[in-house]
């Protein structure tokens, strides 16, 4: 850690490139383990949220402003707690803001649900099949592409249940978990050497434009994966 401390110290603008990727995928990959914990029905308690943002607002209040070779663990150790409270306070929000109609939907409406959650996308897709349709609109494509996400989400809850494809769905799952862990090791190691250097309102800037992102990169790499697997199957 400390050789990528010395790194960012002498490169500061390829290191805030790196922070503002590095957080951005953070941002997609807490979306997508959200969206994930909510299709299962795993709910998470609003209280949570409040704990993350308390321990993130102490973190930044007692953060070690002596800069010495002393404290510096201590500093990546503040520089890792306040990352991974942005990380899961974008989890739980997104676990709270899909979970209450999931769980809404589910008791009030006690019949097999349509496989399509979108109309619109079902439509699209029949009128594809039998050779209506050949070309689609942009609108058209983002309603095919949340469709085809809200099916991602039932195939690898489909996996869990006992199906063959669940293991794989999980794998996926353990590969962002995986993904975010080391992001957020690497921008721990950056972060503060940044605001050594006189950059703390630019680091401060850089994390939460950050914190807007490096799971888009992961989750198109996961749908290219399901759609070699749909094309092999």
């Amino acid at each position: 850690m400390r050789k990528l401390s010395f790194w960012a110290k002498h490169h500061p603008v390829p290191a805030r490139i790196f922070i503002i990727i590095s957080r951005i995928f953070l941002f997609f990959i807490a979306c997508f383990l959200g969206k994930q914990l909510a299709a299962f029905g795993i709910g998470l308690s609003p209280l949570w949220i409040y704990f993350f943002i308390g321990v993130f607002f102490i973190a930044g209040a007692t953060y070690p402003q002596k800069r010495s070779s002393s404290n510096y663990l201590k500093r990546k150790l503040y520089d890792l707690v306040i990352a991974g409270c942005g990380f899961f306070i974008t989890l739980s929000f997104v676990v709270q803001l899909d979970s209450p109609f999931y769980a809404t939907a589910q008791a009030a409406v006690p019949v097999n649900p349509s496989p399509y959650k979108y109309a619109e996308a079902k439509i699209l897709l029949k009128q594809f099949k039998n050779g209506e349709k050949t070309k689609f609109t942009g609108k058209e494509k983002r309603i095919i592409r949340k469709e085809f996400n809200y099916q991602l989400l039932q195939y690898g809850k489909a996996k869990i249940t006992g199906n063959k494809a669940d293991a794989e769905q999980a794998i996926l799952i353990f590969l962002a978990c995986i993904a975010a862990v080391g992001l957020l090791y690497l921008v721990a190691a950056l972060a503060c050497t940044l605001s050594c250097n006189g950059s703390d309102a630019a680091a401060v800037i850089v994390g939460i434009l950050g914190l807007a992102g490096v799971i888009w990169g992961l989750i198109a790499l996961i749908r290219a994966i399901n759609r070699k697997k749909t094309k092999t199957n």
